[in-house]
Formats: C-alpha cells, structure tokens, sequence
C-alpha cells in the first residue's frame, strides 16, 4: 500500500502501522460501538468460566467447564474486539498486553475485576502514551505505538527475568 498506493495515502498508512490515533473523530467511535456494546457484555459472562479455567485444564473439566467450547468462544470474542480495535486505531503494540499484567497486580485473578480494570488501564496507557508523543517532542507529533513499545518491551523483560528468577 505504501508503495503501490497514492502517495496521500502513505502518511495515513504509516499512522496505522505505527498505531495511533491522532485524527480519530465521533465517525471511527460510532463504529467501533457495536462491537463493543456487544462482544464486552458476552466477555463478561464468561467470567466465571475463566476463573474455573485459571485453576488447570483438569480441574477445570472436573468442575464441569465445557473447555474447548468455551475457549473457542472466549477467542472469537477477542479477536473480534482486538480486530475491532486495531481496525480503528492501528497496531498500537502491547497494550492489550500490558492492561492485563498490570491490573492483575492490582486486583488479583478474579475476571469479574480484571476485565474491566485491564479494558481501564488500557485506555489510560493509549492516552498517557498519546499525550506524550504530541507533548514531548513539539511541533512532532509522535504514534503512541512508538511510546507503547518503549514502555512495554521493558515491562516484559521485566516479567520474564522475574518469571525466570522465581523457577
């Protein structure tokens, strides 16, 4: 597209790929609102279900889940999110990595806490890291994705020298 496309379209295209969402407007809200008003409802009925699942695979079918059904529900609903998100705003990377880490270490592990604190912390990561690429580097306007990326590949070094600490 950057390539063979016209070239008032390379900047949009590289605003994407960077992930951003400089120059959004009510038009990308109003189309991202279906998804959300119905795929977030139906994630949370499927808490339980996920707070059975984090205890093991075997524990979980001995409690009754219905595993594999429900595992490949819980994906098509968040690839339909994620799709949704990423359709609007561009490959903004690691937030949707990031939110959950972090609202685990406030809440624990129980879903009916951490989905919507992660979907919190996620916005105000998307919000802090947008604010700074227009405010620090003026008259530059830099993509969130770049400041996202610079908090986030640190943040999981972290984790996994930790992890790696603790086995």
């Amino acid at each position: 597209m950057l390539i063979s496309g016209p070239a008032y379209l390379a900047p949009q295209v590289l605003n994407w790929i960077t992930g951003s969402i400089y120059g959004t407007n009510w038009k990308y809200i109003e189309v991202l609102w279906p998804w959300v008003v119905v795929f977030i409802p139906l994630s949370f009925l499927f808490a339980k279900e996920l707070n059975v699942q984090s205890l093991g695979e075997a524990t979980a079918i001995g409690l009754g889940s219905r595993l594999h059904r429900s595992r490949m529900v819980l994906l098509f609903y968040s690839v339909a999110l994620a799709g949704a998100a990423v359709g609007v705003a561009g490959m903004i990377s690691f937030i949707g990595l990031l939110a959950p880490h972090m609202a685990r270490r406030i809440v624990g592990n129980s879903y009916k806490l951490l989905i919507p604190l992660s979907a919190v912390l996620g916005a105000v990561i998307l919000l802090l890291a947008d604010l700074a690429g227009r405010m620090l580097f003026q008259p530059l306007d830099i993509p969130a994705g770049v400041f996202t990326a610079g908090v986030g590949a640190p943040f999981f070094m972290y984790l996994l020298f930790k992890r790696r600490s603790l086995g």
